[in-house]
């Protein structure tokens, strides 16, 4: 298998050349820097050519900070892509915790090829799968094409409410990764219903995160 050079600019499948956003990004991969959208279509890249040459095809279903960047929603570093999901032929999603064999051996290939991490590749998120993500997801996704990957993104307002939920979690740590990505993603009304309809599922009535939440949206509305 052929991977692209460190410098490569990789197109994404189906899409158009992106333009200039504005947005930077330094994402920590091991031993270097990866910047921006184009490095993280590079390695899915890799991962789809990495697949097809061992003559399997996949379909994942990928959130957080890679997610956002990937789409140019996020400006901040990550140090990896989240996999919470395999997407089945019959469009539903199961767990990708454990990611099936071949999937992670195709990652420890490029891995290896590239100096990454060993988990660059992140199944955890799906380790709590019922939990992971608001209800009706599946119908929402995005997909992107890498040859015998097909990546499929949570919407925008999905990963917008998992946000706020992480944040409310973590509100008042003095690095919140996820404060800063619902301050950047600015909420409209239907995200935020959205947000509460996966709070409710997700924390018990008692829970001390409840007044995080009502922090947060008065922060954002100040």
């Amino acid at each position: 298998m052929v991977l692209p050079k460190l410098g490569d600019t990789i197109r994404r499948a189906g899409s158009n050349d992106r333009g200039s956003s504005g947005l930077t990004t330094s994402i920590k991969w091991y031993d270097h820097d990866v910047d921006g959208p184009e490095q993280i279509d590079r390695l899915l890249n890799a991962l789809g050519g990495s697949l097809a040459a061992r003559g399997h095809a996949a379909e994942i279903v990928i959130l957080g900070g890679a997610s956002l960047i990937a789409r140019e929603l996020s400006a901040r570093a990550t140090g990896d892509v989240d996999v919470l999901g395999i997407r089945m032929p019959d469009g539903s999603v199961q767990s990708a915790h454990p990611l099936p064999p071949d999937i992670r051996a195709a990652a420890n290939e490029v891995a290896a090829a590239l100096g990454l991490d060993p988990m660059w590749l992140d199944d955890r998120p799906g380790s709590d799968f019922a939990n992971a993500a608001p209800a009706g997801f599946e119908e929402r996704l995005e997909r992107v094409d890498y040859g015998a990957l097909i990546v499929w993104h949570l919407s925008r307002r999905d990963i917008t409410a998992i946000k706020i939920v992480a944040s409310a979690e973590r509100w008042g740590e003095p690095a919140n990764k996820h404060w800063q990505d619902v301050q950047t993603l600015a909420p409209d009304n239907d995200t935020w219903a959205l947000a509460m309809e996966f709070a409710r599922r997700v924390w018990a009535d008692e829970s001390a995160a409840w007044a995080s939440i009502e922090q947060i949206k008065a922060a954002l509305d100040a």
